[in-house]
């Protein structure tokens, strides 16, 4: 939380965000404009639902694709990585 919101003092704009279960943080980026896109397949508080800023950006376009492309966020090099490096079972 800390990082987000030293992020929102620099004012950064066009930050390409990716996730898969993204919370309060996620959706103080988003309130502030930061991100240009989000990947993300949730963006919530637990036990209060989707986050506010996030959904109302969601609703003006805003990206938030459920299965990332491999091919534009680098996820084959993330997926997995543990396995690779012989940390798997």
């Amino acid at each position: 939380m800390a990082a987000a919101a030293e992020i929102v003092r620099q004012g950064r704009r066009g930050l390409h965000l990716m996730g898969w279960n993204s919370g309060i943080d996620v959706d103080l980026l988003v309130g502030a404009g930061c991100p240009g896109d989000v990947g993300d397949s949730y963006v919530g508080v637990p036990g209060l639902g989707l986050a506010r800023n996030f959904r109302r950006a969601a609703g003006a376009g805003l990206t938030s694709p459920a299965s990332p492309s491999p091919k534009k966020s680098g996820w084959d090099d993330t997926r997995g990585g543990s396995g690779a490096g012989g940390l798997g079972a």
